[in-house]
Formats: structure tokens, sequence, C-alpha cells
């Protein structure tokens, strides 16, 4: 009974293999160590001191051992297969550990160069906001009034510390004051009031406060706007830009005005002639009167001192605008302004 119960045990077939051969197997190949031989499996024999049939307990160490054998391969090879595949988890770790550094540091970068730009933004517009608060609004701001040219300069005069002052003569200072480059222009603008009150001068006060004798014929037709400045060529060029609404009028008005003219505005204009005297007072014999002149295409009245040296002049440069000066460039600046606000 025995040996029937032996001869109907299972026997392992020549076409099996040994599973953890098998793995063993594909792991060195995977390594580049390929055996010398197919891998032929054994078939474990039995004890013969043993009459149990159950197979003898197996460990890694031993299946090791047996490929060892079996496949005619070292230690050595096992031990640098082993390395092999050390190194390259290793490389592998590593090469995680090198990607996630990189993209800390990159990441740190962006935040520093973000944090910069915020504070150079916030430190320009404390700047600017601190610059703009400290800058004087221009006429234009303050009384929704535009000036008649564009200027370089706005300068403010409070109508109201005038009075019984010469204001020719402060004027005058005001003008030779201007500090700008070549070619400049700068407003004296008049002011009455203070906070909401304050306002611009009108032409008419400011006539009368200067000490103008200009006939009504003239005075009448002028409207409120005016300018009063300085430009800066051959020394500071003092001019006068009047308005008005009744041309005619004006016109005859002014020429009605021309005996008085340059003494009433002597105060403000009378340096711009090289300290000149005033009409009443030139040399005995000598009657200066104003005569007719085209200067850039614009009829004009001069008034020449003795010498033949221009003193003063004015223009109607339209229908609508009087501008009065004591030099011809001065003039000329006067219109490519008024032509370029038109444009």
């Amino acid at each position: 009974m025995a040996d029937a119960t032996n001869n109907n045990a299972p026997q392992p077939t020549s076409g099996s293999q040994n599973p953890l051969n098998s793995e063993i197997a594909s792991t060195l190949k995977a390594f580049g160590v390929a055996p010398e031989k197919p891998v032929v499996p054994e078939v474990p024999q039995k004890d013969p001191n043993e009459g149990s049939n159950l197979q003898r307990l197996r460990t890694f160490k031993g299946d090791l051992e047996e490929v060892i054998k079996t496949e005619h391969i070292s230690t050595v090879s096992v031990a640098a297969a082993e390395e092999q595949r050390r190194a390259k988890k290793y490389v592998e770790e590593e090469s995680v550990a090198e990607k996630v550094e990189r993209r800390a540091r990159r990441t740190h970068t962006a935040t520093i160069a973000i944090s910069l730009m915020l504070v150079v933004l916030g430190l320009s517009t404390g700047i600017y906001l601190y610059v703009a608060s400290q800058q004087k609004p221009s006429v234009a701001e303050q009384f929704n009034f535009t000036p008649i040219i564009f200027v370089d300069l706005e300068s403010e005069i409070p109508a109201d510390t005038l009075f019984g002052r010469n204001l020719g003569e402060h004027l005058r200072q005001k003008r030779d004051a201007v500090n700008l480059r070549l070619g400049s222009i700068a407003n004296f603008y008049f002011t009455t009031g203070s906070g909401e009150t304050k306002k611009l001068l009108d032409t008419q006060t400011f006539l009368k406060l200067l000490g103008v004798s200009a006939p009504q014929q003239l005075t009448r037709t002028l409207t409120s706007e005016f300018m009063l400045g300085a430009h800066v060529f051959d020394g500071n060029q003092g001019f006068l830009i009047l308005q008005t609404d009744q041309y005619e009028a004006a016109f005859a008005g002014m020429l009605a005005f021309e005996r008085n003219l340059m003494d009433d505005f002597y105060g403000f204009f009378g340096t711009s002639v090289r300290g000149h005297p005033p009409v009443g007072t030139t040399a005995p014999g000598f009657n200066p009167e104003f005569k007719d002149k085209v200067i850039k295409n614009h009829d004009t009245r001069v008034l020449y001192d003795e010498g033949g040296r221009m003193r003063l002049l004015y223009s109607f440069v339209d229908r609508s605008t009087l501008v009065i000066t004591t030099n011809e460039n001065t003039f000329a600046e006067i219109l490519t302004r008024l032509q370029s606000k038109r444009i």
C-alpha cells in the first residue's frame, strides 16, 4: 500500500519551472547578467530517511545558491548586479530631490522679485502722491480758465496787496525776476479774495489799478480776460494781451490812446527799452509818434525813439486779440503760440 501511495504522488514534469528560480533569473537578466545555459529545473529528490511526501523548506538563500550553481555565474556577478540596482535607485532618488530643490529655488526667487516690485511700486506711488500734493494747481484748475496762450510758468499776484503801491514798478520787478530758459514765457495772473471767494481780476479793474488813462471807447469793448507776462529773450520782455468783442471801436480807441500809451505803461515796459525815459521827457524838438509796420504779415503800430530804436508796438492780430509788447521776437513768439492754440 505504501508503494502505491508513493507512485500516485504528483511528480514534477520537465516542462514546469520553479517560480522563484524564474524570478531570480529575470532579475539577473534585467541587470545584464545572462545565464550561460538555459535553466534546467531540478526535481526535488525525496529523502530516503523520511517516509513523508512533503518537500523540504525552501529559502531565498538556498534558491540563490542553486541558481548560482545551475546558471554557472559567480557571486561577484550577483553582487555587482545588486550594486547596480542600488546605484540606479540612488540616482533616481537624487534626481527627484534635485528637481524638488530647483523648483523650490525658482519659487523663492520669484517671490523675492515680486516683493521687490511691489516695494518699488509702492514707493513710486507714494512719491508721486507727495509731489502732486505739494504742487500748486494751475490757473485753469483753480478758476476753470484757460490762459490766452500756453505758458511755461504761472505766477500769482494777489491784487489786494497792491493798493497804495507803485504797481508798475512792482510788475517790472516781477518781470525781471523771471529765470527761465531762452524763449520761455511766464504768465502773471491777478487774484482778489481768498479761499472759496478767490477769483481772477478782470481787465477793467486791472487797468484802473495800474492807473491807465485809456479812453472809454477802448475800455468798454474789452472782455474780462487779459494776460500780462514776460518773454525770456534779450532780457525779459514784457507783453500785454487784451481781448475785445468790438474790433472797430477798439481799433479807434487805440489810435486815440497812442499819445498816452507809453507813459501809462512805462512802469512795466520801461526797462525793456534800456532805460530810455518816458515820452514826456525826451529831448526838445523830438515828437515821438507811432508808425505803421508789417511784422510777420500783421499790420502793427510801432513807436521809435529819437535814435530810431523800437520802443513799443501793438497789433490786432485778429479781430478779437490785441497784443502790446516791446520786441519783434516777442511779438513773433506770441503769434506762434496763438496759432498753436487755434490748432
